[in-house]
């Protein structure tokens, strides 16, 4: 009787043996992967904080500066021509929905039959947006605009300045953590003074533009 416990019990431990084995192999996999995914999750952890979290970024203060080419189209008053023009902006928001911007832009040189002209000038304006997705919004902005003029007619040459009420509408694009693409219609009043040319004295220039504004 003996003999045959003795028998079972080495029988029991040869067919276990594999089973132990097993759940060595089982023990260590575990092991294994409990000490390489703290390593992992870290990575994991620190992959995602160093991704760009535009919804953040986008309602977070900020500040900006740009610089956009563009065309226009003057008309009214003694000019009716096309041309084109280049600004440069700088300004901040505030919050997602509300900023200031001041803006240096040139226009380049435009004509009629009686005279060309070209012009420059400095804005201030304040502006709201609305976000329509976590990169993508859409503005509006009015403001001051304080210009200066140089007229050439075959009488000679006269130089105009003034300020007046400026708007424009655009959408913007965020490219990256910090470069937005912008496009943008205004429009810009400027009262050239020519009292010796005929017709209404206001010139109006409606623009359209696209540039980048470089964000931090």
């Amino acid at each position: 009787m003996k003999l045959f416990f003795y028998s079972l019990i080495v029988a029991s431990l040869s067919l276990g043996t594999p089973i132990l084995h097993a759940e060595e192999a089982e023990v260590e996999e575990s092991l294994v992967s409990a000490t390489t995914s703290p390593g992992t999750g870290t990575r994991e952890r620190a992959e995602t904080r160093g991704r760009y979290d535009a919804r953040q970024y986008d309602q977070s203060p900020h500040f900006y500066v740009g610089g956009s080419y563009g065309l226009f189209r003057s008309r009214g008053g003694n000019f009716d021509d096309d041309s084109d023009f280049l600004e440069g902006t700088v300004g901040g928001y505030f919050n997602a929905y509300f900023g200031v911007e001041a803006n240096a832009i040139y226009f380049s040189r435009y004509r009629s039959d009686l005279a060309s002209a070209d012009s420059y000038g400095f804005g201030l304006a304040v502006q709201g947006r609305l976000p329509l997705s976590e990169v993508w919004g859409i503005y509006a902005k009015a403001g001051q605009f304080f210009w200066r003029s140089s007229i050439d007619t075959d009488a000679g040459s006269i130089s105009a300045d003034g300020n007046d009420f400026f708007f424009g509408v655009g959408t913007d694009v965020n490219l990256t953590e910090s470069l937005d693409l912008i496009v943008e219609y205004a429009r810009y009043d400027i009262d050239n003074r020519l009292e010796e040319l005929p017709g209404d004295h206001t010139t109006d220039i409606d623009t359209l533009k696209f540039g980048l504004r470089f964000r931090f």
